[in-house]
């Protein structure tokens, strides 16, 4: 197998996780749902201490559990982060500048200037 499709397969793995336990809560929002409107206690006293538990696994398993798995996924947070100016994503940013003219004026290049700290 080759690296792409085992990342497929682990991807493929947790949306299959993912869509369980979002099945499971929605479960349980149901039988709390029908529990208050029809005034049956027991479907209520049997749901309602499961919902704490199904959402943290809900919380869990969405999102930390996909940058675990995921390099690709981890590296594009580093990266919308802006991690890579600490030297953790080693990739270099490129800068395009674009000089604005009208009419009357040509706007002066202290005008686009960046902070210092965001030039690398």
């Amino acid at each position: 197998m080759s690296k792409d499709f085992k990342a497929e397969l682990r991807l493929f793995g947790h949306a299959i996780v993912v869509f369980l336990s979002h099945m499971l809560m929605c479960t349980i929002e149901v039988a709390i749902y029908i529990s208050t409107i029809t005034g049956i206690d027991s479907i209520r006293a049997f749901a309602m201490p499961q919902y704490p538990w199904a959402n943290d696994v809900l919380n869990l398993i969405s999102g930390p559990a996909l940058l675990i798995i995921s390099a690709n996924t981890r590296r594009d947070y580093m990266r919308f982060l802006n991690l890579g100016r600490f030297g953790l994503v080693g990739e270099s940013t490129v800068m395009h500048v674009t000089t604005i003219r009208s009419d009357k004026k040509t706007m002066t290049e202290k005008q686009f200037s960046l902070p210092a700290r965001m030039v690398h």
